[in-house]
């Protein structure tokens, strides 16, 4: 899970060279290909015409919430390059014979496993390096739940949330993690837990809402709510997620789109979601399909011409069989209103 969080406190000056090249040993020697030597590697980040050169100096001037953080960025950089000349070698297959593809598929995904365990590796360091500090914890947890190794995800961020239970991203992941592997109770529990924190970031509310969408039964045992109300407590917290990303396309598209699961219909309020997110597409590939979902809506309550005027405004080549469905449908219900 990609979380934006805020600084964990803490201020611990670093200033002995030596500890800090043991510190960034591995990790410096796997992202920057630096020597594997203790003794060739501090020559390379100390010496340099007798002088402190970089990244040591600046590392030395740092706080160890400072250093981690760079380090965790640094190597999630890392883990960004690997995946993108996967997928780039991946594409490059189809540029070969038939018969030599699966061979080399494999030498890919066999170079991607080992370049990823050392992204595994770095993780690991960091956590030993740095104990108290919970972002590698959260990080490495993460990793692993990328991965589809969720207990060892849910180990990390348990440990995580004893090292720092002030962090809302770790009591976040932990919500989700229940959310996906039973005990729905403790997910509400954490995910309350996580916003009592004052988190920065759209996606804490999101998550929460929709925990509180898909497991309504368990929200109303949980809140002592009924189902409408249900639906009323999952659209506020949408509605925090908005405020902390007013133009987020994505998000604004997923609040619309859950009306059509409320029963009864809202049809107001589904209209204006859809509008506003209308107002924060970017592309015409955006405002085409919004055009689709604002013509189903006119037609749920029967008014044709802004139904036929929203659909007649879609003309992308990847919506026109879709178009063609709806409109038929408009142009059948109109007739069927016309009958006597």
């Amino acid at each position: 899970m990609n979380i934006t969080k805020p600084k964990s406190p803490g201020s611990l000056q670093l200033t002995s060279t030596q500890f800090l090249v043991t510190v960034l040993l591995t990790i410096f020697s796997i992202i920057f290909n630096f020597p594997a030597t203790f003794a060739q590697t501090a020559e390379v980040l100390t010496e340099k015409d007798g002088e402190t050169v970089a990244p040591l100096q600046d590392f030395q001037q740092k706080t160890e919430v400072e250093i981690v953080d760079e380090l965790l960025s640094k190597i999630q950089e890392s883990e960004q390059r690997i995946k993108l000349e996967f997928e780039n070698q991946i594409k490059a297959i189809y540029s070969l014979p038939e018969n030599e593809r699966e061979a080399e598929r494999a030498i890919i995904t066999n170079n991607l496993i080992a370049k990823e365990g050392e992204i595994e590796y770095a993780l690991q360091d960091l956590v030993k390096q740095f104990p108290k500090n919970a972002d590698p914890l959260i990080a490495l947890g993460n990793f692993h739940d990328e991965h589809g190794r969720e207990q060892d995800a849910f180990k990390f961020w348990t440990k995580a949330s004893e090292v720092n239970p002030n962090d809302p991203a770790v009591w976040n992941n932990l919500a989700g993690y229940h959310t996906h592997n039973g005990g729905i109770e403790k997910s509400f529990q954490y995910f309350e837990k996580a916003l009592s924190l004052k988190p920065k970031g759209w996606i804490y509310y999101h998550n929460f809402a929709n925990a509180v969408f898909l497991f309504r039964k368990d929200a109303r045992m949980h809140y002592q709510l009924n189902e409408q109300q249900v639906f009323d407590k999952a659209f506020e917290l949408y509605e925090l997620a908005r405020k902390e990303d007013p133009t987020n396309f994505d998000l604004a598209v997923d609040i619309a789109n859950s009306y059509y699961i409320v029963r009864p219909y809202r049809n107001d309020d589904a209209l204006k979601a859809w509008d506003k997110a209308a107002t924060v597409a970017v592309s015409e590939e955006q405002k085409q399909s919004i055009l689709i979902h604002q013509a189903r809506w006119f037609l749920r309550i029967e008014n044709i011409d802004k139904a036929l005027a929203a659909i007649n405004k879609v003309t992308s080549p990847e919506l026109l069989t879709l178009k063609k469905i709806v409109k038929k449908n408009i142009l059948r219900k109109r007739e069927l209103l016309k009958s006597p």
